[in-house]
């Protein structure tokens, strides 16, 4: 089967030099800071520009005729398909760029993963990769390239990074959409679910009012917090389900607004509290509740933890636009004897 493909391969690519009447070299595409890129890589994005052209086009079947008798956004498909063919070209080279001027590199998972993609693709294709000047490692390459995006995100607007977001904006997120709060509830409930009566009624209560009061003088919430679960578990007689040294997780309630994190009335109330400020509630059904309100500014560790998240919320279109002006920014010096050998209505989908 190798055999016959290779043969395959060579007469085509005969017949291409006979069609196109061909004694340049037409074995690149196209120059790019002094290096050549191989027609290969621009015949895989060329299967992805088609891809795209059915889909806009409609039409249900790999028919190169009935795809390219179709206009596209005003112009041919044909032109549509070249078009994109070298923006799709021009935007791996551009994200290749970026992804080694930032000083990135790929795991040894990321770079064995591409390759077992690679090796599954040809498996499966390589007879129509084949007769359209694709080689196995265009495949890897670009599978490569797909995972370098992420990296680049995140490297851009890391808290170093050349775009960050600043604390302040972090912030502003947090504090626009979300309520962070802590709560301390005290129980009016013993183990066996019988509420307290009398003097142990008012000791829980004497409680409560003994947590807000250290809130308030100061003390420090998280470590407060975990004093309380502590009796709460002794109380009811069970365990904790998590580590006190999550503090971010254990200790800091956040809720998104008009999320019932709560009963609606302790919501409301958290929401009607300023930063910092601190208020007993009592829930008539089972607890005592100790609240403070909190500011996102002044919990770093939350907004440090929840950065990349943010950043994707806030700045996704922003990367995008970004990569989109780094592939317009390449330069590509056309090899236009290979350029005319490689032309949509020459292509074999099937």
């Amino acid at each position: 089967m190798t055999r016959k493909i290779t043969a395959l391969a060579a007469l085509l690519l005969a017949a291409a030099l006979i069609f196109c009447g061909c004694k340049r070299d037409v074995s690149y595409i196209a120059e790019y800071d002094g290096a050549k890129v191989s027609v290969s890589d621009y015949a895989l994005k060329m299967f992805t520009a088609f891809s795209s052209a059915k889909t806009e086009t409609g039409e249900k079947e790999n028919d190169v005729s009935a795809i390219l008798s179709h206009e596209i956004d005003g112009v041919s498909a044909e032109q549509w398909i070249q078009d994109e063919t070298l923006r799709l070209l021009r935007e791996q080279l551009a994200v290749d760029a970026e992804f080694e001027r930032l000083g990135l590199t790929l795991s040894d998972e990321d770079i064995a993963k591409s390759e077992s993609s690679a090796e599954t693709q040809w498996n499966n294709y390589s007879e129509i990769y084949t007769k359209n000047g694709v080689e196995k490692a265009s495949l890897a390459a670009s599978n490569q390239t797909t995972l370098k995006p992420q990296y680049i995100f995140e490297a851009l607007y890391a808290q170093d990074g050349e775009k960050a977001l600043s604390t302040d904006e972090l912030a502003a997120y947090f504090d626009g959409d979300y309520q962070l709060f802590r709560i301390i509830g005290i129980a009016k409930r013993d183990k066996d679910g019988e509420f307290f009566t009398g003097d142990e009624l008012d000791a829980q209560l004497e409680k409560a009012n003994e947590y807000a009061s250290r809130l308030k003088s100061g003390e420090d919430g998280d470590a407060l917090v975990a004093q309380a679960e502590e009796e709460l578990c002794e109380l009811l007689e069970t365990e904790l389900d998590h580590e006190h040294g999550d503090v971010l997780e254990s200790h800091i309630s956040i809720a998104e607004n008009g999320e019932l994190f709560y009963s609606v009335e302790v919501m409301e109330l958290i929401e009607q509290l300023t930063p910092g400020e601190v208020e007993l509630y009592e829930d008539d059904e089972s607890y005592y509740f100790v609240i403070q309100k909190l500011s996102a500014a002044d919990n770093t560790e939350l907004l440090e933890s929840n950065r990349f998240a943010i950043s994707y919320e806030l700045c996704i279109d922003e990367f995008n636009e970004y990569i989109a002006s780094l592939t317009e920014a390449v330069e590509l010096t056309l090899n236009d004897a290979a350029v005319k050998c490689h032309t949509p209505h020459l292509f074999v989908l099937g």
